[in-house]
């Protein structure tokens, strides 16, 4: 269930942040998928009491970064489509004048 959460969370917060430059958007791609990563999977391991659950939670954090970060950088896709369409329609409405 957190893998999911992680996933969608980076990719709704990776289309939010389209009005930023592309090196912020980077630095945001790759950023809120380690602090999500860290509330969500480390953090409550660490309070947990019982030692194979943290376990389990230290080897999950992998595939954690893995499907957070590439599903962050797959919500660029849209924001390109969207700017190349904006491009274009420019490039017909300076055409037409």
């Amino acid at each position: 269930m957190w893998l999911i959460i992680i996933s969608i969370s980076s990719f709704f917060i990776g289309l939010v942040s389209f009005r930023l430059s592309f090196s912020k958007r980077v630095r945001i791609d790759i950023c809120v998928p380690i602090v999500l990563t860290i509330l969500i999977v480390v953090l409550p391991g660490l309070i947990n009491r019982d030692k194979y659950e943290l376990v389990w939670r230290l080897m999950s954090v992998v595939p954690a970064l893995f499907c957070g970060i590439s599903s962050a950088f797959l919500s660029e896709i849209p924001i390109a489509l969207v700017s190349k369409y904006r491009r274009s329609k420019r490039g017909r409405a300076k055409r037409l004048d």
